[in-house]
Order: C-alpha cells, then structure tokens, then sequence
C-alpha cells in the first residue's frame, strides 16, 4: 500500500486537459471531478480557467496540490504545482513539478489520457481513465 501511495502522490500532480473537437479552442474545464483507485479517491477543481486544486486522500491521509494550468489551441493541459499542502501523506510531488495531459469531458464523464511528466510511467495507469463529475460541484 505504502508504493501505491507513493505512486497517487505524483498521481495529484495530474491536471486535465479538454480536447476541441474541431482544434480551434478547447472549452474551459469547470468544477470538480473524481476517480477512485485502490482505496484512494483524487479529486481535481477547476477553481479558474488557469487554476487546478488536486487532492487525493487514502488511508485517513491526504495532499492538496495548487497548480497553474494552461492549455493549448490543441486542448493538451499543462500544469505547475505551486503550492503543496501535506497531511501525512508519502512523498508528495514538489513545488515546481509540471505535468501535461488531455480530458475530454461527455456529460458527466470525463477521461484523462496522454499523461506526460517525470515518473509518468509510474503513475500512468494510476492517473489516466474515467473520471466522475462531482455532483456537490
């Protein structure tokens, strides 16, 4: 379990992206989404259209990640932690850590793919996949 954390840790670094169907803009992610993996739950808001907060929680422990986020005419995402609450959980990604990756949002459905970043190899399984819309959101 104590890997698997590990792993969800670079997991929160993960940010979304939106892909247009016909390349001009993608839409602006809004709201929270959520995917539960091994007994832990991550958590990613679109507070603003340049600003993610990822959390996971497993095991009573948790992290919260503040990301810059951009994206591209393409839809792919890139984010940058800057800043990195820790509530015990194991090796929690560090300020500065970027990532990238797409999301196509259908209704209430959503889904990661193309997840770059260092360890991505780690974490890829982990992060990419379905994501629910929060309904409280």
């Amino acid at each position: 379990m104590s890997r698997f954390l590990s792993a969800a840790a670079i997991v929160v670094a993960v940010a979304f992206s939106a892909t247009a169907e016909d390349k001009k803009e993608a839409p602006e992610l809004k709201g929270a989404w959520t995917k539960t993996v091994e007994g832990a739950e991550l958590t990613f808001k679109f507070a603003a259209k340049d600003k993610l907060i990822v959390v996971v929680e497993a095991d009573g422990k948790s992290c919260t990640l503040t990301c810059k986020l951009s994206t591209d005419k393409d839809g792919k995402h890139s984010a940058e932690v800057t800043e990195v609450t820790n509530k015990d959980f194991p090796d929690p990604p560090a300020k500065g850590y970027k990532f990238a990756f797409k999301f196509k949002v259908e209704k209430d459905t959503a889904k990661l793919s193309d997840f770059e970043a260092d360890n991505a190899d780690q974490v890829k399984a982990i992060v990419e996949g379905e994501y629910k819309k929060k309904k409280d959101d």
